[in-house]
């Protein structure tokens, strides 16, 4: 289907006027399923379950499900919901690009590790778009005011979550403002949700009565103090930009009106795409050179600079993922499975104290899941949509409310694309929510005067409800299985090992599940379990099935050695020590576990050459080092000495001290020479 969004209508723009206005007075025909977006936008930030690890995404997306079922099903039983419904399809090119991004999606899904982890993302964005297609159908310019009154109340529920936390801590000197996260789990994402909300209680404001200015400007003051408070630097860009792009539309409507006009909307879109691309790719050319910076979080005197910089790791190391995959990309919901493989150097990564799930950058994410071709249709649909909305606000043709409209969804959605470049909104499912109400609004103002009636919507609503069905099913098996996370994660902070594996085979049985919100396997703690009740032939079986879910992950096939050098199999545990080092170069866990499989396995030269060639990983912490060095240099100063002196017996071999071994071993260094030409050396001098 062509793009094209400047087309004319056959109606002249008078009987457009009036069937615009016809809905703006008629809000009982044509906004009543309006009313369940604004029920579920204010319930949102109540959805909150603590016995998940991750207490919002799950629960908040099963409420997601939940609305496009009793949608489905409103639209099934009236008539003239399913002819709206139909022609929303029909009539908005952006539900076609979101098709082609899904089915692209399916495309690049082929042969993935992970089928799970796959149907999941996919699922979640038909999910999103069966939602789109009926707010599309939906929303009027008679209940916008309503929905932004709803999307600045669920802000002000948020932001009263945040002022108990503030209150909890009691003193602004005190204040670390990453202990500010509202029920939205990030300090990031709840500085950015104020944002939204500030926005949408401006609209509010403008267009509603009396009571609806005072709770709406309430509301954007108490915006406005969040954004400060958060500290969030994204957020204050994304602000800054926003109010620029919304005060040149409104002041300089006829130079940029009249330039928009000479340039079609595919045109403009495929340009902003290629910057967008461009950027991207900036993004990602940040110099690993600053990797030995990051060697250690307190080197770092802010943790402002520290995330900044970090991040821009993440967007390097992303851009090599992209490199080796630019068509097809790694398949939906995989980034989080490959990155071990390019971006293990970073501190946090390295120290094994966390597995990054996504690059803090949506378009470098879709860029690296989707390939070249799922960007496009993803950048498409959200530069189309702002070219429309700015082409909207500036059309001499658009009554003053529709222009309003226009400026309301474009604020939106603008901040929306700015936060996503420094964050990850497309993960959290309010912040999807107001992406979706966002392109609903600015295209709904442009099919009111073409509804027609239709009766061929029942095959569209059949995959709807497909989509409800499947969604339903699966998000709440996912549900079930994280329930389960949880417990096995506190047994193993309580070491309660048989519960734990109790735990974990009952989650091991349920459909499309197996892999927790931190990327570690379900056959991970199965493994763990056994492993810790003497069970060790078992817990590899359960850390080889737990390595086919995820083989990136460092703590299951550091594992798989750990097992296999129980057992004495010291081959076996320095091939999976070998496989460790290789996903994780800077993991010191490794570093030492590979050292001592050698030294148990009788190879003290290779040993002593691993603790060598990584002497630099432990300069924050030498203790560990010294304690695995100096077995190593005292074993490898008896070898040498007995290899000098065949028939000496070992009672009588000198035992010089650590500091005298160490000196041998620092020597050897500068030099670049043998450690046992260095012993030698030291042994004859002696």
């Amino acid at each position: 289907m062509p793009i094209s969004v400047g087309t004319t209508p056959s109606t002249s723009t008078s009987d457009r006027s009036d069937l615009l206005s016809l809905s703006m007075h008629d809000p009982q025909k044509t906004n009543s399923l309006a009313f369940l977006w604004m029920g579920a936008l204010v319930i949102m930030p109540f959805v909150y379950d603590s016995g998940l690890i991750d207490p919002v995404t799950l629960s908040r997306t099963l409420l997601s499900v939940i609305t496009l079922g009793l949608g489905t099903g409103w639209v099934a039983i009236k008539s003239d919901r399913r002819s709206a419904l139909l022609q929303s399809i029909r009539s908005t090119p952006i539900v076609w690009l979101y098709g082609a991004f899904i089915l692209i999606g399916i495309i690049t899904s082929r042969g993935s590790i992970n089928s799970a982890e796959a149907t999941a993302s996919l699922l979640k964005d038909s999910l999103f778009l069966g939602l789109f297609i009926l707010m599309l159908s939906s929303i009027r310019p008679g209940t916008v005011r309503w929905i932004a009154l709803s999307i600045s109340t669920a802000g002000a529920i948020f932001m009263g979550y945040g002022m108990v936390e503030l209150w909890e801590i009691g003193s602004f000197h005190d204040l670390d403002a990453y202990q500010i996260r509202s029920t939205l789990g990030h300090k990031n994402l709840f500085s950015s949700a104020a944002l939204i909300a500030l926005i949408s209680a401006v609209y509010a404001a403008v267009e509603g009565g009396k009571i609806e200015k005072i709770i709406s400007v309430i509301i954007a003051f108490l915006s406005l103090f969040f954004i400060w408070i958060l500290q969030t630097r994204t957020v204050w860009l994304a602000l800054t930009i926003t109010l620029i792009a919304l005060v040149g539309l409104v002041t300089l409507r006829k130079p940029l009106s009249r330039l928009l006009a000479r340039i079609k909307t595919v045109h403009a879109a495929l340009a902003a795409l290629i910057i967008l691309l461009g950027v991207s790719l900036f993004f990602t050319s940040a110099d690993k050179e600053v990797l030995p910076s990051l060697s250690s979080y307190e080197e770092n005197q802010s943790q402002g600079n520290y995330t900044i910089r970090e991040r821009a790791l993440l967007w390097n190391f992303s851009k090599d993922m992209i490199e080796d995959h630019p068509i097809e990309g790694v398949g939906p919901g995989h980034w989080k499975l490959h990155f071990p493989e390019y971006g293990s150097g970073i501190w946090r990564a390295r120290q094994g104290l966390v597995q990054f799930q996504r690059p803090h950058n949506d378009f470098i994410w879709v860029l690296s899941e989707n390939g070249v071709f799922g960007f496009i249709a993803y950048g498409l649909i959200l530069l189309i949509s702002l070219f429309v909305a700015a082409k909207g606000a500036l059309s001499s043709e658009s009554s003053s409310e529709v222009k309003k409209l226009y400026l309301f969804g474009f604020g939106l959605l603008l901040s929306y694309f700015l936060v996503a470049n420094f964050s990850f909104p497309r993960e959290r499912i309010f912040h999807q929510w107001i992406l979706h109400l966002a392109l609903a609004i600015i295209w709904m103002p442009k099919k009111a005067h073409t509804l027609k009636r239709s009766h061929f919507t029942w095959p569209t609503l059949l995959i709807m409800l497909g989509i409800f069905g499947f969604s339903a099913f699966v998000f709440t098996q996912r549900y079930r299985g994280e329930l389960y996370s949880l417990r096995m994660t506190k047994n193993r902070v309580l070491s309660e090992w048989a519960q734990m594996r109790i735990n974990a085979e009952r989650a091991g049985e349920i459909p499309f599940y197996n892999l927790d919100p931190v990327s570690m396997p379900v056959e991970f703690y199965h493994g763990l379990a056994l492993l810790n009740t003497g069970e060790i032939p078992t817990a590899i079986k359960a850390f080889e099935s737990a390595s086919q879910i995820h083989p990136n992950n460092i703590h299951v096939v550091n594992n798989l050695g750990a097992s296999h050098q129980m057992l004495g199999e010291h081959d076996k545990a320095i091939e999976y020590y070998i496989q460790a080092k290789s996903i994780a170069p800077y993991y010191i866990d490794g570093t030492l576990n590979l050292a001592s499989a050698y030294f148990n396995g009788g190879e003290v030269g290779r040993a002593y050459t691993v603790l060598r060639e990584n002497e630099g990983l432990f300069v924050n912490d030498k203790s560990q080092f010294d304690l695995y060095m100096k077995v190593v240099l005292e074993t490898q100063y008896q070898n040498t000495w007995e290899s000098l002196n065949p028939n000496t017996e070992p009672t009588t071999i000198p035992t010089p001290t650590y500091e005298q071994l160490l000196d041998v071993h620092k020597k050897a260094v500068r030099k670049s020479e043998d450690i046992i030409d260095a012993l030698i050396e030291f042994i004859i001098s002696e």
